[in-house]
């Protein structure tokens, strides 16, 4: 099993509270996210978490695409300004993104940071599919929320 943990920035001319709504609904992944084709709500829990399942494609080295299936949370960690997504997939991997909100004057810097466990065998992969997904994911927020 191998740790990896990444972290990706960006600045976005939104209040944070909008940011923080829409990265809350997790239809809005589809829109902001390049792999995720699907999105189910399975449960919301009594205490604020969402849990959802998720459907990607995955591009195999270019030309043989991959379909799958995995649920998801969404948990209010600080009310408009922090919230985590977690995915347990197979085989044995583990993804925990912590989003933090810091709003100025103007705009509000996002920080996500995030933690990968994956098998050895597949780590390389899968670390090059979330840095390229969720750098993109980052990029889709910026434009999404700074046309409204």
């Amino acid at each position: 099993m191998k740790s990896i943990s990444f972290r990706n920035h960006i600045s976005i001319q939104a209040p944070a509270i909008d940011i923080y709504e829409y990265l809350m609904e997790p239809s809005n992944l589809i829109h902001l996210h390049p792999l995720i084709i699907d999105v189910k709500l399975l449960q919301i829990e009594k205490t604020g978490s969402t849990r959802v399942e998720i459907q990607d494609k995955i591009m195999l080295f270019d030309l043989i695409p991959l379909y799958k299936k995995y649920e998801a949370s969404f948990t209010s960690i600080k009310q408009n300004q922090q919230l985590q997504l977690e995915t347990f997939t197979s085989p044995g991997i583990h993804i925990k993104n912590t989003i933090t909100l810091y709003e100025s004057d103007f705009e509000t810097e996002v920080d996500e940071m995030v933690h990968v466990d994956a098998p050895t065998w597949i780590s390389r992969f899968v670390m090059k599919q979330i840095k390229f997904s969720h750098g993109e994911m980052l990029k889709s927020l910026k434009k999404t929320l700074e046309l409204s």
